[in-house]
């Protein structure tokens, strides 16, 4: 681009600049079409890529998807250097099953950048999801949090992973860490709630947090159903009671 005349340079920034602005405003498709005409202009524009992957994860409705692929891709070649670029492509890959290519690309990001806590978290998810390798998704977890600290999402998915590995107190933990971070946080409450009903017998305390979560997320099906179930018993119980000799 360096060599190119005058007016393609400022028609490639004005298109940059336009799709960035359009992002604002939440026009994604719009957005699309001006990184892609901006990269016809200048096809080795990294930032250009970058911007057009960034583009069709918010068109998505801020869900990963294939058309992030060649975005990321094409940034990468161009960038090698940009461990967002690299964790962003794990996402993409990791949503079409492409694990093996996911967890290259998150551990490449590490490398690059290893105070970059979404993919270590990224990769940890990966870890217990799909390697079912505990005691690596844990490392990644808490590697996320000492350099997120404040980040709710990861100390509850920290919570779930240490109550499948059967650390209730540290599980217990986590998510009151969690709910602490962000009192909003639904999964949190609920998740805690199980904890309490199923490991720790403190069926009053579960229904405190399953009202919680229902009360943030009224559409949190498990969580109704797992209080009825806690009121239906307590019936039982009081019925049973009454009609005692």
């Amino acid at each position: 681009l360096a060599d190119a005349p005058e007016d393609v340079r400022k028609s490639v920034a004005a298109l940059l600049a336009e799709g960035a602005a359009l992002g604002v405003q939440s026009k994604w498709t719009e957005a699309i079409a001006a990184y892609r005409e901006c990269i016809k202009l200048d096809p080795e524009m990294s930032q250009a890529w970058f911007a057009l992957g960034y583009a069709y994860f918010n068109q998505n409705g801020r869900k990963n998807c294939e058309a992030q692929i060649e975005p990321y891709t094409r940034c990468i070649a161009l960038n090698p250097s940009n461990a967002t670029a690299y964790s962003n492509l794990g996402n993409a890959l990791d949503e079409i099953e492409d694990y093996d290519g996911a967890e290259k690309m998150y551990r490449k990001a590490i490398a690059l950048d290893p105070k970059y806590s979404n993919a270590h978290y990224a990769l940890g998810i990966l870890l217990k999801n799909v390697r079912r390798d505990y005691d690596g998704a844990e490392e990644m977890y808490r590697k996320a949090i000492v350099l997120d600290p404040s980040n709710a999402l990861v100390h509850s998915n920290l919570g779930n992973l240490l109550k499948i590995v059967r650390k209730d107190y540290g599980a217990e933990q986590m998510y009151r860490k969690a709910i602490e971070l962000d009192p909003k946080h639904a999964p949190a409450h609920y998740n805690l709630g199980g904890l309490l009903e199923n490991n720790r017998k403190d069926h009053d305390g579960a229904e405190e947090m399953y009202r919680k979560a229902i009360a943030l997320d009224p559409k949190h099906t498990s969580a109704c159903w797992n209080l009825s179930r806690i009121l239906e018993n307590r019936s039982e119980e009081h019925t049973s009671e009454l009609q005692s000799p």
